[in-house]
């Protein structure tokens, strides 16, 4: 069984009885109110309530908020900007927190962390347009122009604080990464953040046929600047790993046991998640097991290989993993 058919792309008609339904919902809300924008006077009022709503389930259960969100990266079905828009929001606010940033500063963030996904439906909307009317216009110079032309379009729906704003106006722009952050912004703060989650949602994206784990995925970071002894040379690497975990939530992988799943929620440690154990690897053909919990900060059971969707069967069930997870576990508090 293949990962995309494990975790398919819901459709609005049966999104509520799937895993995952009160996220899928919401991605479906956010993508239309962006994708309506120019239809509704109150679109970037359903953007921010569909930001509350996430809110108040990543306050429930952040590892579970994660999981969705990073599986729903390499998804191109129904609601697929929305759903990586909310990704992009929840692993944004847990790196400023790892980085101490206040409430304040977090909501300005994750409204930006939303709003990047304007650019990229006004992106669509204008090639289609292009392709259909002026094949000639070079593609380059649309990527150029439509995310100051996205921010000018929130801008004239802005509640008249422009830090967020900012924030999505400068994210595409390397020279703040160069500024001493003495000298930096808050919005040029948030800029430089988003950059990095950006990219690394963009890696994970992509990871499905080659995973990564959460350094190789972040850019720009290495395994001695994103430990906690050297985190002031790459402090947005080091909270990146510190907020998802080294293996992101989602991930296959294999343990020193031979034993093989899923990487389920954050562990005591980065390196050390708590995995959904359904699959034996030392055996010719791999048989499933009946999916047990498994800490890897235990001798024996840590992390060694990162692993691909098809190479040994998936669970029917998301749900009935996260179901695995009980008080006792050593889940990490969201």
């Amino acid at each position: 069984m293949q990962l995309s058919a494990f975790l398919r792309v819901p459709s609005c008609a049966d999104a509520a009885q799937a895993p995952g339904s009160e996220w899928d919902k919401l991605a479906l809300e956010l993508q239309a109110a962006l994708q309506h924008r120019a239809d509704t006077w109150d679109w970037l009022e359903r953007v921010l309530q569909v930001r509350s709503r996430a809110r108040v389930l990543a306050a429930r259960d952040m590892d579970a908020a994660l999981l969705h969100g990073l599986q729903a990266l390499s998804r191109n079905g129904a609601g697929a900007v929305g759903a990586q828009a909310l990704c992009r929001m929840l692993v944004a606010s847990e790196v400023a927190r790892a980085l101490g940033y206040g409430a304040a500063l977090i909501a300005h963030l994750e409204r930006a962390a939303l709003m990047l996904s304007v650019p990229m439906v006004v992106l669509r909307e204008r090639m289609g347009r292009v392709i259909a009317t002026q094949p000639g216009e070079p593609v380059a110079e649309l990527l150029r122009r439509y995310a100051e032309d996205a921010v000018l379009l929130a801008l004239e729906e802005a509640d008249g604080d422009p830090v967020w704003l900012e924030a999505v106006r400068q994210h595409r722009v390397a020279v703040s990464e160069a500024l001493p952050p003495t000298f930096m912004t808050s919005a040029q703060h948030l800029a430089v953040l988003l950059r990095r989650v950006d990219r690394f949602c963009t890696r994970m994206a992509l990871s499905r046929r080659a995973p990564v784990t959460t350094l190789q995925a972040a850019g720009g970071a290495d395994a001695d600047a994103c430990t906690a002894q050297h985190a002031g040379h790459d402090p947005i690497g080091a909270a990146l790993v510190q907020a998802v975990g080294l293996y992101p939530l989602g991930s296959l992988v294999q343990l020193e046991s031979g034993e093989a799943g899923m990487v389920l929620a954050r562990g005591r440690r980065a390196e050390q998640p708590l995995v959904a154990v359904f699959a034996d690897l030392r055996r010719a053909q791999p048989l499933p097991l009946n999916p047990q919990l498994s800490d890897t900060a235990h001798p024996g059971r840590a992390v060694s290989a990162l692993l691909c969707a098809d190479q040994f069967p998936l669970p029917a069930s998301l749900q009935a993993l996260l179901q695995l997870r009980t008080p006792g576990s050593g889940m990490r508090a969201a």
